[in-house]
């Protein structure tokens, strides 16, 4: 099953002193990447200056400009909100790129994982007098670019598949938005940057995602032109590189810190490990300075109130005291005030509950509480009703959430209490009542879980 393109937001963070890098990216990007309706790129000015944009490419870029430079971490944030708020994939950039033939398609995968491109930095080539090396600059690359093209098409004819790899650096990224909800934002606290993006992949992984690397996209990264190889003097260097992996120390302790900043590869000798058949999970789990916990999910639940409001009072009065919101429809013709009266010895405050009538369907107003939910970042939401997962209703449902990729919503009949419990306390599974035969992962993207339970 491949999965339906969701709209893009392209984000590209540019400086003064490597501007002319931007120009040769932006030019690159347009003539090689297939926008389609709702994609939006987003040009970071980062520091005071301007970039030369033809002007027929000007309409298609939105500009934003910092007062102040702010960090790599922090202007990711900034383009992660922009795509949650849009529903949207990520893909992060940087300025000294030059982009190839539908490289953004072939970053595109099926699975739940944040993928990366190759680069010279990864594989070095030689076309004539070309010499790809690991860094370059624009005189390196101006003369040759015909010759790039070529390089780019012989790789593409034997390098096909997706591999899983356990990092590669962030030069350009591709994070679904199931991801960008799931693992959370960029770690701020490392300064203007260096390591938000190998902590961001460790907690890929402790989530239970991948990170992947298509073989055939291949970019050229000149690497290094906004911090060490551009603007930054050896000092400054220096000290950006002392304040990062003293807050990695912080954070993941001194073992993830050597294998992952240092690059010391000694401590996969003392622990029998091999990476090429590696449980990442389990490798971070035992080096990382303390066990990692997932932010405990925010959830609501739906009550409709009608004829069966009685046993759906029932089946709700065990969870809702430990739920964050809880949004109660009367349908026309229930006593307002006997179900207020009702409401009220459900132990939850009333600033967490939203009451109101509506004369639409239970389904329209579960596909609309679906939407709501997730704009409002709640991940889980409980069903009181009579609704099953079978038939015409689970299918309108189904279409329903592979349109709108909306976050995993279980749907749980009557006497469910004991699932929330279950759900605060193991992140492996549950199981609902009545359907002991059906496992429900907690971490299973919907997609996933959708193409099970067909």
């Amino acid at each position: 099953m491949f999965l339906e393109r969701r709209c893009r937001i392209y984000g590209m963070i540019s400086l003064k002193a490597s501007k002319e890098y931007t120009e040769y990216a932006i030019e690159s990007f347009f003539r090689h990447t297939r926008l389609a309706p709702g994609d939006i790129f987003i040009l970071i000015l980062n520091d005071e200056h301007e970039v030369a944009i033809s002007d027929s490419l000007r309409p298609h870029i939105k500009i934003l400009a910092h007062d102040t430079p702010a960090s790599f971490a922090k202007n990711a944030n900034i383009l992660r909100d922009t795509a949650l708020k849009n529903f949207s994939d990520l893909y992060i950039l940087n300025n000294d790129i030059i982009f190839t033939p539908d490289w953004a398609e072939l970053l595109h995968v099926e699975q739940a994982a944040i993928t990366i491109p190759l680069c010279n930095q990864d594989k070095h080539y030689t076309a004539g007098e070309f010499e790809l090396e690991r860094a370059l600059d624009l005189e390196d690359y101006l003369p040759h670019k015909k010759a790039f093209e070529e390089i780019v098409k012989e790789h593409r004819k034997t390098h096909t598949g997706v591999k899983p790899i356990f990092f590669a650096p962030f030069f350009c990224v591709r994070i679904p938005h199931l991801l960008l909800d799931t693992v959370g934002a960029f770690y701020e606290a490392y300064g203007r940057g260096g390591a938000e993006d190998t902590d961001y992949a460790l907690r890929v992984h402790l989530n239970g995602y991948s990170i992947l690397q298509p073989q055939g996209c291949y970019l050229l990264h000149f690497m290094g032109k906004s911090t060490w190889r551009g603007p930054e003097t050896p000092e400054e260097v220096e000290e950006r590189d002392r304040k990062y992996r003293e807050v990695f120390i912080e954070k993941w302790g001194e073992k993830l810190t050597e294998y992952m900043i240092d690059l010391d590869e000694s401590i996969l000798s003392d622990l029998d490990f091999d990476p090429e058949t590696a449980d990442w999970r389990k490798f971070i789990t035992m080096l990382q300075k303390a066990p990692f916990e997932p932010a405990p999910p925010k959830i609501s639940g739906f009550l409709y109130c009608d004829k069966y409001t009685e046993s759906k009072l029932k089946a709700a009065r065990e969870v809702v005291p430990t739920l964050d919101h809880l949004n109660v429809v009367a349908a026309p013709g229930v006593n307002m005030q006997a179900l207020k009266s009702e409401i009220s010895t459900l132990n939850l405050p009333p600033e967490q509950i939203t009451l109101g009538i509506s004369s639409e369907s239970e389904l329209t107003l579960t596909n609309s509480l679906i939407t709501d939910m997730h704009n409002k970042k709640y991940e889980y939401t409980f069903f009181f009703n009579q609704l099953t997962l079978s038939g015409t209703l689970f299918e309108k449902i189904k279409s329903h959430l592979l349109t709108k990729r909306s976050v995993p919503a279980w749907f749980v009949q009557s006497s469910a209490g004991r699932l929330l419990t279950l759900i605060r306390n193991d992140s492996k599974g549950i199981r609902a009542p009545g359907r002991e035969n059906t496992e429900l992962s907690l971490r299973l993207p919907v997609e996933e879980w959708i193409k099970e339970k067909s």
